[in-house]
């Protein structure tokens, strides 16, 4: 009888630990799908000069339908730091050779590469640069970020908490480092081209053409004629109409808001829609 009894109370026991643990799977699985973008109900936004409405189609695809550009390009942050925080994550951190700071000294060689290249640093300088309207563009975007880090209530995604740090503010050099990343990415040729920069005070133009043949003038092009297309569309004049911000109307003490909500079906309309075509899309997926 005792060790019938035993074996029931150790039946129980680990019983009661499956119970335990399927229990805790459960929670954090429902926690950790907090980290995932809220899809439909509306957010009250510093910022916003207006409300602004994102409508998903059924890819999951954002369309952003806003009265002004800075209120499109703050809802733009906003949405990509919901879709895309750790590659964000990532990126600005490549720029500014701040990998080691949470993955060690398994990447402090490229931290020392980038460090010295100084993408980051001409981030910065190149954002003092820009003309005012593309200056308010970018820290709209940056505050649409950092709208959504201080609003998620819900949890950051799983590599935040494996690598135990919290995401910083978005900063206007954070979205500029993107560009000149790319661009390196585009150029990978350059050590190619730093030779034969190198070569070209020893070696004459005929040697060089040997080593590096230029493309031939009768080789195949692809849309040969897009630069005398793009000259005169450069200089046409814009057709397009905005309209003017105007102030907006909203209750004293309150910020607008952004209205979050998922299309029934697929749909193919651009990012930022005139107000025309978003009174077709109400009509057809029912805002």
């Amino acid at each position: 009888m005792k060790g019938g009894g035993s074996w029931r109370w150790i039946r129980r026991g680990a019983g009661l630990l499956c119970l335990i643990l399927l229990l805790g799977l459960a929670g954090g699985y429902l926690w950790l799908r907090t980290s995932l973008p809220q899809l439909d109900g509306v957010l009250a936004l510093t910022g916003l000069g207006a409300p602004v409405t994102v409508l998903r189609d059924r890819d999951g695809i954002p369309h952003i339908r806003a009265d002004t550009a800075n209120d499109a390009y703050l809802a733009l942050g906003f949405v990509h730091a919901q879709d895309r925080l750790w590659q964000m994550e990532t990126i600005r951190r490549t720029g500014a050779g701040r990998l080691s700071e949470i993955f060690g000294g398994r990447t402090l060689r490229l931290d020392r590469f980038m460090r010295t290249l100084g993408l980051y640093r001409l981030a910065e300088r190149t954002f003092e640069l820009l003309s005012p309207g593309a200056r308010a563009a970018i820290e709209a975007y940056a505050k649409g970020v950092n709208a959504y880090l201080e609003t998620h209530r819900g949890a950051l995604v799983p590599e935040y908490y494996l690598l135990r740090f919290r995401p910083e503010p978005w900063r206007p050099a954070d979205s500029l480092v993107w560009g000149k990343l790319m661009a390196m990415r585009l150029s990978r040729n350059w050590r190619d081209e730093l030779l034969r920069a190198r070569l070209s005070a020893r070696l004459g133009h005929d040697q060089l053409n040997a080593l590096w043949p230029p493309y031939p003038d009768d080789g195949p092009t692809t849309l040969a004629s897009l630069g005398a297309s793009l000259g005169a569309s450069l200089g046409a004049p814009s057709e397009r109409r905005h309209r003017p911000p105007g102030r907006p109307r909203r209750r004293p003490g309150r910020h607008p808001t952004i209205s979050l909500s998922t299309a029934r079906r697929s749909t193919a309309w651009p990012r930022s829609c005139h107000r025309r075509r978003c009174r077709e899309a109400r009509r057809t997926v029912g805002w």
